[in-house]
């Protein structure tokens, strides 16, 4: 299971019909990176601190997460509020199971 942001929404017409482009991003970002403090020198140690304050801010919500989607729909706006009308910083849980793929809104 992961946990993904809509990160933007765009009206657009869906097979001839009214619709909704939803971007979805991961909450966690990309460049996570495990620093031990052992053996670092000051300025590792604040830039390490820095990243981890970073990283907190963005997964709060209070900085736009930096990388590129991670899932696009093109909804119908009957689907869009089937899946329950998700707005912009919305978390949902993405998740596989078997053949399927399963969005719930949190």
């Amino acid at each position: 299971m992961v946990r993904v942001r809509v990160s933007a929404l765009n009206s657009m017409k869906v097979e001839g019909k009214e619709g909704v482009r939803i971007e979805f991003v991961s909450l966690m970002p990309d460049d996570k990176v495990s620093i031990s403090a052992v053996g670092m020198d000051d300025t590792m140690i604040a830039q390490s601190m820095v990243q981890n304050v970073m990283t907190g801010l963005r997964q709060a919500g209070l900085l736009p997460t930096l990388g590129k989607p991670r899932l696009i729909l093109f909804l119908t706006n009957d689907e869009y509020k089937r899946l329950g009308s998700p707005q912009i910083n919305d978390i949902m849980e993405l998740e596989f199971e078997e053949s399927m793929i399963v969005l719930r809104k949190i």
